[in-house]
């Protein structure tokens, strides 16, 4: 049963014709403006929670609440870098 499946998943793959695409050069150049605002944000936040959300007015802060907000920052700022 399974090398029917293998069969036929190999067939569907090999019908399928993926052609690559090109990414324009200007959404190119908005991911890297994306990383580095990402970034910029999420290291003060990640290094000083308490400091930054005060300027902001807050009060009450959970720095593990921030940081991890911060660690989200670094994903997708990491994420579309690549």
């Amino acid at each position: 049963m399974f090398v029917e499946f293998e069969f036929l998943l190999k067939e569907y793959y090999n019908s399928i014709k993926i052609m690559p695409t090109k990414v324009p050069k200007s959404l190119r150049v908005w991911f890297i403006i994306h990383f580095f605002a990402d970034y910029i944000a999420a290291i003060p936040i990640f290094l000083f929670p308490n400091q930054i959300l005060m300027l902001f007015g807050w009060k009450v802060i959970d720095p593990i609440a921030v940081r991890l907000v911060a660690a989200a920052f670094f994903a997708i700022g990491g994420a579309s870098l690549i």
